[in-house]
């Protein structure tokens, strides 16, 4: 089999998985100064977090869990959940249908009978509220599904499609609700219960040992140009030219098209209809002798901007100096939607004074802020999203580009996901 030279656009997880796993010449290229992408992690003042929320290691498929936790050798860790969720000056315990023991009797009626004598079943969901309310009843959506699927998704219910939340939103049972209103623990999610994170370092770790099996990597290389020569690709840059037989594209599908001679209007207009939320991540480092004992606290309510916030130090110890803790509060957010503006104090101000509200901490000294935004964070399913994707999928495959991972496929897929799909290509390359 003769080698192949393959470009690969883009040096997040999907990529290096991809390269790490081929059998042909592969070169990676990254317009930031490093591989990670949406795994980067960021070390400052002897803080330790992930960049664009927090990462932690799960996956249903347990190949690759086995895959990915050999990677990191003895650089590793096993964790348990403890997540919480803010609601009315309490923590209920995550998620919310395993925690409702902890409300008040009338509120603990109202969502059982809500959830079995469901009149919101007579109706079949068109949208995704309408899914909320037909599967979790009216006190359960509108408590807490609701308002908090608002804001991570920074779009009304009503304009999004609910063919993304098989897996992800899971459904709870009778039996299981009543077991919790009386007081039984019962675990949700439990595919996600115990997690794995890197004992030093933080998730770009897993980036990195995947790198470390790639053999050729051009970061601080921002393209400008991509055509075609007879069967050969010319990838340019403003002082560099590659040439390959092919290309594997992780980025984002709308960076990609600008780097085109030649776009038909359709493919550009369908790009530009892509829906997608950015994200600002604000990061408080406190020095105290208390630890706050969770891993991360959702937040419905409208009065906090943020939708969650997660405590590093309980990923490990090794995230944070001694005597000190670390949160980070994440804010979807939408150019010109009003939030997307505000400046960096404004943002490190909010989430400092809400936290405090909370009564989470006392005694604190604030020792550290950052602020990172992510322009690419959550996809966005409304109504035309697939036929969109498909427009632009289709004119990039007919090009004889293949598309990989999240930005590139634009799917809200997560690392586990997106390591196995590179895999996965790099197999289909091997056999050529």
């Amino acid at each position: 089999m003769k080698k192949k030279i393959i470009a690969v656009l883009g040096g997040g997880i999907s990529g290096l998985a991809f390269s790490a796993n081929s059998n042909h010449q592969t070169i990676i290229i990254e317009k930031e100064k490093k591989c990670g992408g949406h795994c980067q992690t960021k070390l400052e003042k002897n803080f330790t977090y992930d960049i664009g929320g927090p990462h932690i290691l799960f996956s249903k498929n347990k190949k690759i869990l086995k895959y990915m936790v050999k990677l990191l050798k003895n650089n590793i860790l096993i964790g348990k959940r403890d997540n919480k969720i803010f609601y009315k000056g309490k923590l209920l315990k995550y998620p919310f249908e395993n925690g409702i023991n902890d409300l008040s009797p009338k509120e603990k009626f109202n969502c059982l009978n809500d959830f079995i004598f469901n009149k919101n079943k007579e109706n079949k969901p068109k949208n995704f509220k309408d899914w909320l309310y037909f599967n979790f009843g009216n006190f359960l959506t509108n408590e807490y599904l609701l308002p908090y699927n608002e804001k991570i998704w920074n779009t009304k219910a009503e304009k999004m499609d609910f063919d993304w939340v098989d897996g992800r939103v899971p459904i709870s049972s009778n039996q299981e609700l009543i077991k919790t209103a009386v007081g039984i623990p019962t675990e949700g999610y439990t595919h996600q219960l115990y997690f794995y994170y890197p004992k030093k370092g933080g998730y770009e770790e897993f980036c990195k040992a995947l790198e470390r099996k790639c053999k050729n990597i051009k970061t601080n290389f921002t393209i400008q140009n991509i055509y075609k020569v007879k069967k050969k690709w010319i990838i340019e840059s403003k002082n560099e030219r590659i040439v390959c037989d092919e290309i594997v594209s992780t980025i984002p599908i709308k960076d990609l098209l600008t780097y085109f001679l030649k776009v038909p209007q359709k493919v550009l207009k369908a790009s530009k209809n892509l829906k997608s939320n950015s994200l600002i991540q604000i990061s408080l480092g406190f020095k105290t002798n208390k630890k706050i004992p969770y891993t991360a606290i959702y937040f419905p309510n409208k009065n906090y901007l943020f939708h969650r916030v997660s405590f590093p130090h309980n990923f490990s110890k090794n995230c944070v100096p001694k005597n000190h803790i670390l949160i980070n509060f994440e804010i979807t957010v939408n150019e010109g939607d009003g939030i997307y503006e505000k400046s960096d104090k404004f943002f490190i101000n909010h989430c400092y004074k809400k936290i405090l509200e909370t009564n989470l901490l006392k005694n604190v000294k604030l020792r550290y802020t950052n602020v990172e935004r992510t322009e690419y964070a959550y996809v966005v399913r409304d109504f035309k999203h697939k036929q969109n994707l498909n427009t632009c999928l289709n004119f990039i495959n007919k090009k004889g580009i293949y598309s990989l991972g999240r930005n590139a496929q634009f799917l809200y897929i997560n690392s586990d996901e997106a390591v196995r799909r590179g895999i996965e290509l790099a197999k289909k390359f091997n056999g050529k």
